[in-house]
């Protein structure tokens, strides 16, 4: 009860959190280049003949690859946060695989949000927003689990 009373509040609060835009007095965004992240994992991990073979995408995802694409699949249906969009210049956004990817990797290896910048070229309140978007997504499509120690490390993550 407490958990989803937590829940609820926290997503209120992300509704009526403005984000800043372009205003005097703001940072810049950077210049991530969003496809040249996409094209490196999309590379390494997803094309015909990837760099890293299937038995390194188990050790580094911990899943099988049919199963992160089957994730993949289910949560971009669920939530339209993980399709991708233009911003307001038109220029493409982030792709599914590389929100997905971050957020997986967070819960995987518990690391820090901004470690996904370099790599997948997503900054940290993103990377932060995908973790959230993806446990609640993962929640709700594949219901609550039976395992108490995976629903309390989600509970705590999310």
């Amino acid at each position: 009860m407490l958990i989803q009373m937590r829940r609820a509040r926290e997503d209120e609060e992300l509704e009526l959190r403005v984000h800043g835009g372009s205003r005097p007095g703001r940072m810049p965004n950077l210049p991530r280049d969003f496809e040249a992240g996409y094209n490196q994992l999309f590379t390494d991990y997803f094309a015909e003949n990837p760099v890293y073979p299937d038995h390194l995408f188990r050790r580094r995802f911990r899943m099988r690859h049919s199963l992160f694409l089957s994730i993949v699949d289910d949560v971009q249906e669920h939530d339209n946060y993980f399709l991708q969009k233009a911003d307001a210049l038109g220029k493409p956004g982030l792709r599914p695989l590389q929100k997905i990817t971050s957020a997986i990797r967070m819960l995987a290896y518990g690391g820090a949000s901004d470690l996904n910048d370099e790599y997948l070229r997503l900054g940290e309140s993103t990377s932060n927003e995908s973790l959230l978007k993806f446990c609640q997504a993962v929640i709700h499509v594949y219901g609550v689990w039976s395992t108490g120690q995976v629903r309390q490390s989600l509970a705590a993550v999310c």
